[in-house]
C-alpha cells in the first residue's frame, strides 16, 4: 500500500521527492518521530510540490526534536536560494519559531543580517523576535552599532 508523502516529512525535506516505498506511516499524527524513521527515509527532499513540502515542514516543527530542528534550519537556509520560495520559507519559519532558544542566537542573527533585501529580512523577523532578549542583546547591539559620518558643525 502506498502512503501519502506527508507521512514521511524528514525524507521529503532531505531530498524533495517521495519514492512511494514507506513500509509504514512512522510519525504520522505523532508528536515524536518513530525510532529509525529518519534513517529509513533518506533519499527524498527537494520536492517542488509545495503542499507536500509544507506538510512535511509542519510535521517536523510539531516534532521539534534536535534532528527535526536541524533539518528545518538547513531547509530554511537553502530555501533563501529559491527565486520564489517566500511561501515555503514562511511555513518553515512558523515551524521553527516555537523551538528557538539561546543556542540559536548566532544562527538566527547571521541569517537576518545576511539578507540583502528588506523583504527577506522581514521574513526572518519572527525568528529574531523569538530569541530570548538577554541572550540576543549583546550580539544585536554589536551588529547594530554603525559608525556615523562626521558632521561638519562649522557654518
Amino acid at each position: 500500500m502506498r502512503h501519502w508523502p506527508f507521512r514521511q516529512p524528514r525524507a521529503i525535506i532531505r531530498n524533495g521527492r517521495h519514492t512511494g516505498t514507506s513500509g509504514g506511516a512512522e510519525g504520522a499524527g505523532s508528536t515524536t518521530p518513530a525510532t529509525g524513521s529518519l534513517e529509513r527515509r533518506s533519499g527524498c527532499a527537494r520536492r517542488q510540490v509545495r503542499g507536500v513540502q509544507g506538510a512535511a515542514v509542519k510535521v517536523l516543527g510539531a516534532w521539534g526534536d534536535a534532528d527535526s530542528r536541524k533539518l528545518l534550519r538547513s531547509f530554511l537556509t537553502k530555501a533563501f536560494d529559491r527565486p520564489h520560495g517566500w511561501s515555503i520559507r514562511g511555513v518553515a519559519i512558523k515551524a521553527l519559531v516555537p523551538h528557538i532558544d539561546k543556542g540559536d542566537v548566532d544562527w538566527v542573527l547571521d541569517l537576518y543580517f545576511g539578507q540583502a533585501e528588506i523583504v527577506t529580512k522581514h521574513e526572518v523577523l519572527p525568528l529574531v523576535l523569538a530569541l530570548p532578549p538577554d541572550a540576543a542583546r549583546k550580539r544585536l547591539v554589536k551588529s547594530l552599532v554603525m559608525p556615523f559620518p562626521q558632521i561638519d558643525r562649522q557654518r
